[in-house]
């Protein structure tokens, strides 16, 4: 038996709390699938790494690992 947890943005708030990290990564994957819809995944992509930066989600990790991310 495997217990499967939905943690998209706005799901399982209880452990989105629990884990400010993991709740970071669900913003971000919210915001390139917000940018992803005017823009190519590319192009959505560096403005959502843009956008975390500046709102102080994963900011650490995206700024020391940009090409990374991007990649």
């Amino acid at each position: 038996m495997v217990t499967v947890y939905n943690i998209n943005w706005g799901y399982n708030q209880e452990l989105m709390k629990a884990c400010r990290l993991l709740e970071e990564y669900a913003q971000y994957v919210e915001q390139v699938r917000r940018f992803a819809g005017t823009m190519t995944f590319e192009e959505a992509v560096e403005e959502a790494v843009d956008y975390c930066i500046r709102n102080d989600i994963l900011a650490d990790f995206l700024t020391k690992n940009r090409a990374e991310a991007i990649d």
